[in-house]
């Protein structure tokens, strides 16, 4: 009865074990990808609509040279905006996974490889708290009051330029956070691999399931004394 109850204890366990990483992988995944196409999308928009010749109307005493910024920096806007909001949802949930994984006793996670992952996980930390708490809305607020000033015929010169300072400080910050989250991605995928020192140190490994079991053909019968008889 205690093994049946044990038994059915690890398989609540691996269970839980098997959504928490469904959970991880699925917002790390949702995370990388939402930061590099982010990054890609404005690395086309912006050329296409240049060489297009984009102009918007509303924006009449703007140089026309301009125009294609306008455009594409209203497509990217609204594109920042939701990369932002998934950076921070997955940010708390893959955060929140791995904090329950370094307090569980039930898993092993190979030292040096974690190490990596968490030291990936803090320079994203760090740059995702930069970006949403500090740059994103500095930027968003000096860009709308040029837009809106522009579009009265008004001077947002000053607010252009305080954008454009930023600029250079976002694209880095953007290039930094892709590359610790593959740092992330790369080690986590690493730690899924185990080793054959991890099925030694853990006896629910297949493995050693196996090896425990016992020898079906084997009788726990004596054999009959009649096979032992000697014959005349």
């Amino acid at each position: 009865m205690n093994e049946q109850t044990n038994e059915k204890v690890a398989d609540n366990n691996n269970m839980l074990t098997r959504i928490s990483n469904s959970i991880y992988w699925l917002f790390l995944s949702l995370w990388f990808g939402s930061v590099v196409m982010s990054g890609v999308t404005a690395a086309i928009a912006f050329p296409t609509l240049r060489d297009r010749g984009v102009l918007v109307p509303s924006f009449g005493t703007v140089n026309s040279s301009e125009h294609f910024k306008i455009a594409a920096g209203s497509v990217m806007y609204n594109v920042f905006f939701v990369t932002d909001i998934i950076q921070l949802v997955s940010v708390i949930i893959v955060t929140a996974v791995t904090g329950a994984q370094l307090s569980s006793k039930k898993v092993t996670l190979p030292k040096i490889p974690n190490l990596i992952r968490l030291g990936a996980l803090v320079v994203v930390l760090l740059t995702v708290s930069y970006q949403i708490l500090v740059l994103s809305p500095r930027m968003n607020g000096n860009l709308t009051q040029y837009w809106k000033l522009a579009e009265n015929g008004q001077d947002g010169s000053a607010y252009q330029q305080a954008f454009e300072d930023d600029h250079p400080v976002a694209s880095r910050v953007l290039t930094i956070d892709a590359f610790a989250l593959l740092v992330l991605v790369i080690s986590s995928g690493y730690m899924m691999i185990p080793s054959n020192n991890d099925g030694k140190r853990n006896g629910n490994h297949p493995s050693n399931q196996l090896r425990k079991q016992p020898n079906n053909n084997s009788s726990p019968l004596e054999e009959p004394a009649i096979l032992h008889q000697q014959h005349p």
